[in-house]
């Protein structure tokens, strides 16, 4: 059964628990029943240990989301750093390149908690003043975080703010004229598209690894633990401590935050790794910064492909709390059109929702029994939602 592997709060590959041995067992002079019984112990031990190893996630950090509980020493918010998207830069550079000039933007991360276990990640630098972007679950348990650059200098970080939902988390270090990472819009991403990765697998001693492969789905929706994220998937390989790196795009411009991948426990499952894209992250760490939370804007509606004559989504349910609902919009509407772009996945409405905030609208073109009607669809806090239901 395939899984979504997200790390874990601590993201040191576990080790194996000590094979079951079994007693020795002392030959007796009578053997009659004794035999009998000897051979049912011994069947029972070894289906306990089968039992054992079969239950073992071997190697792996659990898989599904971690709630992210910290007591992180608090960084102050309203500063006035913004992540800003670039347009796609024109020039085509080797890995070499994107390697010498994206390395000294992409930092170790340790986070340890009251108990001394240190994880390991990493993190992206967003400004030169020290704001420093990460996963949720990097930090998640832990009660003091260090972020470690290049040049092997190592900055106690405060915690600006999480948004778990998104996975995401800012950090904040005292410093000035970091180097820092170029940002540019996932919008511009295609199947096929060149990216690496670069981050720190398996922690210190494979820091800066840099990893090569393509674009092999956009706007993959992803549903982890009741929230779907639109992800960009990738060949490059992630593993345990790539989490909160850079996917940065054929001109070295980051185009995401590496976040998850795809593992079996009993299949081999390799390049089929995730990246939160940047548009999104744009949007939840300029709110993490300003205010130190992020909502996550919903429209207060289901909706399922239908492949009924008029194609698009149809409406499954409308939560009466929302603006959905006050505008006029009910179950069985078919959404066709979402600001003038033709609805032919739900992923599309995902990704559009995603770029934008609460109380930013989308137009939605509806068909309702051959009438076409417009709703201009305000977005809600999510959380509203939920304390409904």
């Amino acid at each position: 059964m395939e899984q979504l592997w997200q790390g874990g709060p601590w993201e040191r590959p576990r080790h194996p628990v000590e094979p079951l041995v079994l007693p020795k067992i002392r030959p007796v002079k009578k053997r009659g029943n004794w035999i009998v019984f000897w051979i049912f112990l011994i069947t029972i031990l070894v289906l306990a240990a089968v039992a054992v190893w079969c239950s073992t996630d071997w190697g792996e950090s659990l898989p599904g989301r971690v709630p992210v509980q910290t007591c992180v020493p608090r960084a102050g918010v309203g500063g006035e750093a913004r992540l800003e998207l670039e347009n796609r830069a024109e020039q085509v550079l080797t890995a070499r390149e994107i390697y010498d000039a994206c390395i000294a933007g992409v930092v170790y991360i340790q986070a340890k908690d009251d108990s001394g276990r240190i994880s390991s990640g990493s993190g992206v630098v967003m400004s030169s003043d020290g704001y420093i972007i990460t996963n949720a679950h990097v930090i998640a348990g832990a009660s003091c975080v260090r972020v470690v650059f290049r040049d092997n200098t190592a900055l106690e970080a405060g915690l600006v703010g999480t948004q778990e939902d998104y996975d995401l988390a800012v950090l904040k270090v005292e410093a000035n004229g970091l180097p820092t990472a170029r940002f540019c819009s996932s919008n511009h991403l295609q199947v096929g598209d060149e990216v690496v990765a670069i981050g720190n697998p398996l922690g210190s001693t494979l820091r800066g690894t840099m990893t090569q492969g393509i674009v092999s789905a956009i706007n993959r929706s992803v549903d982890l633990d009741g929230t779907t994220m639109s992800l960009v998937q990738t060949t490059a390989a992630l593993n345990p401590g790539n989490s909160g790196g850079a996917l940065i795009n054929d001109r070295g411009q980051v185009v995401g935050i590496t976040t998850m991948k795809m593992m079996s426990r009993y299949e081999t499952i390799e390049g089929l790794g995730f990246a939160i894209p940047s548009r999104l992250v744009k949007g939840v760490v300029n709110q993490l910064i300003a205010t130190g939370e992020a909502k996550t804007p919903a429209l207060g509606i289901m909706v399922a492909f239908d492949l009924a004559e008029y194609g698009g989504l149809k409406v499954l349910d409308v939560e009466e709390n929302s603006d959905a609902w006050a505008k006029g919009l009910r179950p069985s509407d078919v959404i066709v059109a979402v600001n003038g772009v033709p609805m032919t996945d739900d992923s599309i409405l995902v990704s559009m929702k995603e770029e934008l905030g609460v109380n930013e609208s989308l137009m939605l073109t509806v068909d309702r029994d051959g009438v076409r009607l417009d709703f201009e669809i305000v977005l809600m806090d999510a959380a509203l939602f939920a304390e409904e239901s």
